[in-house]
C-alpha cells in the first residue's frame, strides 16, 4: 500500500481530479450568481410596470365615479317627478279598476235577480200548463175507459146474440152461480176483472178465464151446450148461455139423431151424423170421411154451390142441432 502512495504517477492523478472537481464547482457558483441577478432585475420592472399601471387604473375609476354622481344629482329632480306620475298613475287605474268591478257585480246581480225571477214565472206557468194538461189527460182517459167499457159491453150483447147465447139473469158478483139446463149446468163466479174485461168462471167444476164473448162447452147428462161471458162490470158478471133453449128452435137450427142425413145450405152440404161422444159430434159432410165437431165449431166445406160452412150448435136428448149456409 505504501509503495502505491509513493508513486509519483498515481500522485499527479490524483491532483488532477482535485483540480477538476475545484474548477467545475467555481464554475457553478458564478453561473447560479448570473441567473438571481436577472430574476432580480425582471421583478424589479414588473413591480414598476404594475406600480405605474395601478395609479392610472385608480385615477381613471374616480373619475367615472365622479361622473356618475354628477349625472345622478343632476337627474336627481326628473326621477323624483317620474316616481311621483307612476305612483299617481297605478294609482288612478286601482281605482278605475275598482270602479269598473263594482260597475259590473251591480249588473250581473240585477241580471241575475232578473232571471230568477223570469224563470220563477216560466215554472209556475209550466206547472200550471202540466196540471191542466194531466187533468184533461185524466178526463180524456176517463172517457175512453167509459166508452170502451160501453163498446165492450155492446160488443158482447152482440156477439151472444149472434151466436145464439141468451143472458143467464142479472150481475153476479165473486161467489155466486148461475143454474142453467134446469140444474143440470153450474155456473160458478170465482173472480173478475172489469177493467180487463175478464173472468174466471167454473162451469161443473171446470175452471176457465173467459174474455167478454167468449165461451166454453158445458156436458151434461143431456147432452151438450154452451156458456159464455156477456159483460163485466163493476157490479158483477153477466153469464149467457144457449142451455134453456130448445132443440129444433131457430137459435139452434134443426136437430137430427145418430143415423140420420141433414141437407142444409140449399142442399150444397149432405151431412151424415154417425154418432155422439159426450159433447163432441162425428159427422161425415159431403162424403164418406167422418171429422169429430165439438159444440159450438164450424167447419168450412168448398162445394159446386161455393164456399159453405156447418155449426154444430147444440146436443139435446141425444140429438144433433147444425146449422148449414153457403155463401
Amino acid at each position: 500500500m505504501s509503495d502505491i502512495a509513493k508513486n509519483p504517477i498515481v500522485i499527479g492523478a490524483g491532483c488532477g481530479l482535485a483540480g477538476l472537481f475545484v474548477g467545475a464547482m467555481l464554475a457553478t457558483a458564478t453561473v447560479n450568481t448570473k441567473i438571481a441577478d436577472g430574476v432580480k432585475r425582471s421583478v424589479a420592472s414588473m413591480t414598476e410596470a404594475v406600480e405605474d399601471d395601478s395609479g392610472e387604473a385608480v385615477a381613471a375609476l374616480a373619475e367615472r365615479i365622479e361622473a356618475m354622481e354628477a349625472t345622478l344629482a343632476e337627474n336627481a329632480a326628473s326621477l323624483e317627478g317620474l316616481g311621483a306620475q307612476v305612483s299617481s298613475d297605478v294609482g288612478a287605474r286601482v281605482d278605475a279598476l275598482g270602479a269598473q268591478v263594482n260597475e259590473i257585480r251591480e249588473s250581473l246581480g240585477a241580471q241575475i235577480s232578473e232571471t230568477g225571477d223570469a224563470l220563477g214565472a216560466q215554472i209556475s206557468q209550466t206547472a200550471s200548463q202540466v196540471s191542466q194538461a194531466a187533468s184533461e189527460q185524466a178526463a180524456e182517459a176517463e172517457s175512453a175507459v167509459e166508452s170502451a167499457a160501453e163498446s165492450v159491453e155492446a160488443a158482447a150483447e152482440e156477439t151472444a146474440e149472434s151466436v145464439g147465447l141468451d143472458s143467464a139473469g142479472g150481475a153476479l158478483g165473486v161467489g155466486e152461480t148461475a143454474r142453467l139446463a134446469d140444474g143440470a149446468v153450474r155456473a160458478f163466479v170465482q173472480r173478475f176483472d172489469a177493467e180487463a174485461g175478464m173472468a174466471v168462471l167454473s162451469v161443473n167444476g171446470e175452471s176457465s178465464e173467459l174474455a167478454v164473448g167468449e165461451s166454453v162447452v158445458a156436458r151434461h147428462e143431456g147432452g151438450a151446450c154452451r156458456v159464455g161471458l156477456g159483460a163485466v162490470t163493476a157490479e158483477g158478471v153477466e153469464v149467457t148461455s144457449d142451455c134453456n133453449v130448445e132443440a129444433g128452435s131457430d137459435a139452434l137450427g134443426d136437430a137430427y139423431g145418430v143415423g140420420s142425413v141433414a141437407l142444409l145450405g140449399d142442399g150444397n152440404l149432405r151431412v151424415f151424423v154417425s154418432g155422439i161422444l159426450g159433447g163432441d159430434v162425428r159427422l161425415a159432410i159431403n162424403g164418406l170421411t167422418t171429422e169429430v165437431v165439438s159444440v159450438g165449431d164450424t167447419v168450412e166445406v168448398e162445394t159446386e154451390g161455393g164456399s159453405c160452412a156447418v155449426t154444430v150448435t147444440g146436443i139435446r136428448d141425444n140429438q144433433v142441432s147444425m146449422t148449414g149456409d153457403c155463401g
